[in-house]
């Protein structure tokens, strides 16, 4: 009797194999051709291909479900705005809705607590100079021409430090999206080349790429300095005593490389259907891949954990507030009331800057100008299950089965 699909979809991956050789000496005994399977088990190179590609792509199925179920789960972070002007025309919604009435992804809370005190000293300024009900002053200062052109020459150092401050911030910001991106490339990289590699032991495939959909996650969860119950999270992908180890792991990225790295050693001792010299350049091009994976998260961990220099952002912002809070004793009495409303817009386009560039400086938490890693982790998992898809359907019309339907 052959072994059901419904049979092998509630099986665990784990049996699945053992489930599919038993059949197959099962039906084999019963119909006399015992000799043949044995042949075709142990003893013809060509049927045990055969043999190990069948059992291969049904356990890869089941997989794969588990990674269609991890991937219908809703994104935390998908409904995260991100800009992108359009570049066919002119981009009148772009400015209008998306950036100059949007609210959500500016850093006020960085801007109005150092604006309101510099606002509400021009207003104190111009109360205390400007003409009362009485047409009396409490204070006259006096007209000064050159001062206000010397005081004007301090914008050009303040506008190079802020100018600096929002440049490093902008390459720190690119250089973390370059990081993570490469991790989604070497993680696709990685579950092909075990979809490839090892095919003939399917718990070493399954085992690399089911860590490699772990990897990303246990990346985000460092860098934010989380940790979310794993169990729940990757449910299906982890079992309940990996996803405990994960938990208790320091650091976890750490854990995913070095279980990715056990199951491609394991994978390839077990090959015995390629020469020796073809498995060891195999097993160099995955430790390649696992090298990098180790790479990214060092840049990433760098980024994160060495700010600017306590010493430079201090004198920036120290020299902005003086200049700052000195510019309404400097042009009152040329501009008169006036001076709030220019003191505000220039105060908020500084402050805005050096707000923005704090924003940008350590993009991995969950505010909004920071990078979508949630919506990362969901890239590679869907990635590995086209992968896992496309490799069992290449077996399956190797065999002669139905692509996407399994064995008959």
């Amino acid at each position: 009797q052959a072994t059901s699909k419904e049979q092998l979809a509630g099986a665990s991956p784990l049996g699945v194999g053992r489930a599919v050789r038993g059949s197959m000496q099962a039906a084999a005994a019963a119909n006399n051709v015992a000799p043949q399977v044995d042949s075709c088990l142990a003893g013809s190179p060509r049927g045990s291909r055969r043999m190990v590609r069948r059992e291969s792509a049904i356990v890869r199925e089941n997989l794969v479900t588990a990674l269609a179920a991890y991937n219908a789960k809703e994104v935390k972070d998908a409904k995260r705005t991100i800009f992108k002007p359009d570049a066919d025309g002119c981009d009148c919604s772009g400015w209008i809705w998306s950036t100059l009435c949007a609210w959500r992804g500016r850093s006020l809370r960085h801007i109005l607590p150092p604006w309101f005190v510099v606002v509400l000293e021009a207003v104190l300024v111009c109360v205390l100079c400007e003409p009362n009900i009485m047409g009396a002053r409490v204070l006259r200062l006096p007209s000064a021409g050159s001062v206000q052109e010397g005081y004007s020459l301090l914008a050009v150092p303040v506008s190079f430090l802020l100018v600096f401050r929002l440049n490093r911030a902008a390459v720190r910001f690119y250089d973390a999206r370059a990081a993570f991106g490469k991790l989604i490339e070497i993680c696709r990289v990685l579950c092909a080349q075990a979809a490839e590699y090892c095919g003939h032991d399917h718990r070493a495939r399954d085992d690399c790429c089911r860590w490699a959909v772990a990897f990303p996650v246990a990346s985000r969860n460092y860098l934010r300095g989380i940790a979310p119950d794993a169990t729940v999270e990757l449910r299906g992908i982890l079992t309940a005593a990996e996803a405990h180890r994960m938990n208790c792991a320091a650091m976890q990225p750490l854990l995913c490389l070095d279980r990715m790295r056990a199951a491609m050693r394991a994978g390839m001792q077990s090959n015995n259907l390629e020469s020796a010299m073809l498995v060891s350049q195999q097993l160099r091009c995955m430790e390649d891949s696992i090298t990098i994976l180790t790479g990214t998260v060092g840049t990433m961990e760098r980024i994160n954990n060495t700010p600017l220099p306590f010493a430079y952002v201090a004198h920036l912002r120290q020299f902005m507030l003086i200049y700052l809070l000195g510019m309404p004793w400097a042009f009152q009495s040329s501009y008169g009331w006036a001076t709030v409303l220019v003191i505000g817009l220039v105060s908020f386009a500084m402050l805005g800057v050096e707000a923005s560039a704090v924003a940008c400086e350590r993009p991995f938490s969950s505010n909004a100008n920071h990078l979508p890693m949630d919506a990362f982790c969901k890239v590679v998992s869907k990635n590995i299950e086209q992968i896992l898809s496309q490799a069992t359907d290449d077996e399956l019309d190797l065999e002669g089965g139905v692509p996407g339907k399994g064995l008959e």
